[in-house]
Parts: C-alpha cells; sequence; structure tokens
C-alpha cells in the first residue's frame, strides 16, 4: 500500500477540501498544485515545516520528539492554485530557511535541472529535505539512500522574493533525482 505524506507546520496538516491523501512521488514535483499551495502557506510567514508521513509513530519519536503523529494534529484545508500563481510561487521565490540560514533559489533549480538532461518532472526539494523520516517507508516514496533527507524538518521555513544577508545558498546541493533502478 506505501506510505502517505502531507505537509504540517506541527499544529496542523495542510489538506485540500477533496482531503486526498498522496504518495511522496506523486506530489513532490515543482508545479505541483499540492506542493504550490503549501509554499503558498510560507510566503511572507515564517514556521516550522515538515513533510510528514502516516506510519510516523511514537516510536519514531526517540529521533525526533517534537514532531507530532497525524493523529495528534487537525487539518487545515488549503485553497485550490491557480496555475499563473503557482508558476509565481515556483519561480519568483527563494525558500529560506531561518533555522540553518541557507535559500534555495527555485529558479536556479529549474536551470540546472534542465542542464541536467531533465525535461518534464523535476523534483522539488521541500518534501525530501523537510521529510519527517530519513528513510523511504513504503511504495511510492523517495527511496534514494541520500543524507539529505530530513534535514530540513521542523526548521523555520520562510518563501520570500529577498535573501536576507548571511544566508548561504544551497541550490546546487537541492537537486534530488529518482533512481530508475530501483523499485
Amino acid at each position: 500500500m506505501g506510505a502517505y505524506y502531507m505537509a504540517s507546520n506541527n499544529e496542523y496538516m495542510y489538506d485540500f477540501k477533496d482531503g486526498h491523501f498522496l504518495k511522496l512521488m506523486e506530489h513532490s514535483y515543482f508545479y505541483n498544485d499540492y506542493v504550490g499551495g503549501v509554499l503558498r502557506e510560507y510566503i511572507d510567514n515564517p514556521q516550522p515545516l515538515v513533510w510528514l508521513c502516516d506510519y510516523y509513530s511514537s516510536e519514531d519519536k526517540e529521533y525526533s520528539p517534537d514532531i507530532k503523529t497525524w493523529d495528534e494534529i487537525s487539518k487545515k484545508i488549503i485553497p485550490d492554485i491557480e496555475v499563473k500563481e503557482m508558476r509565481i510561487i515556483f519561480e519568483d521565490f527563494y525558500i529560506l530557511n531561518h533555522t540553518q540560514k541557507l535559500f534555495i533559489d527555485q529558479r536556479k533549480l529549474i536551470k540546472l535541472y534542465k542542464a541536467e538532461g531533465q525535461k518534464d518532472f523535476f523534483i522539488h526539494p521541500i518534501p525530501i529535505l523537510t521529510n519527517s523520516n530519513n528513510s523511504a517507508m513504503g511504495g511510492g516514496d523517495y527511496y534514494c539512500e541520500d543524507s539529505r533527507r530530513s534535514l530540513w524538518r521542523m526548521n523555520i521555513i520562510e518563501i520570500k522574493k529577498t535573501i536576507p544577508e548571511g544566508y548561504v545558498d544551497v541550490t546546487e546541493d537541492s537537486l534530488f533525482f529518482e533512481d530508475e533502478d530501483e523499485d
């Protein structure tokens, strides 16, 4: 069956009005309406972010006790997003990690993916970087062994048009690729 994921600020999980659950790689791409809708909630609104797995349980709290489980959090319905607004969110904004003083330039990231030969579906780094679990939890998940997975979980994230002074650009280290050799 596989693991399902929803973004959370640890107060509530972001959901669309239809209440659909998705496996991680079903929605972890640029120009995806769910990722865009979540990022819209973070525009000029810094708050913690975790891409929360439904398998995340009280046993997982040993390595990350600050994260609540699906059963402990209510849902917040986020409005649908228009294509024009989505393009602006993905192309005109930087992703800031205030906890670690890092940033990702999304426009530069798209150019890097294209330079790597990616044509259509670019993996957006936020669902993987903020993942609640640092390894795959089931079918439809990101299977690659990648030490970057979960490095930003529960960090204070903000989407802005400007970069604060002293923040480090980690855009080139934020490319993720699906391993086609794995099931």
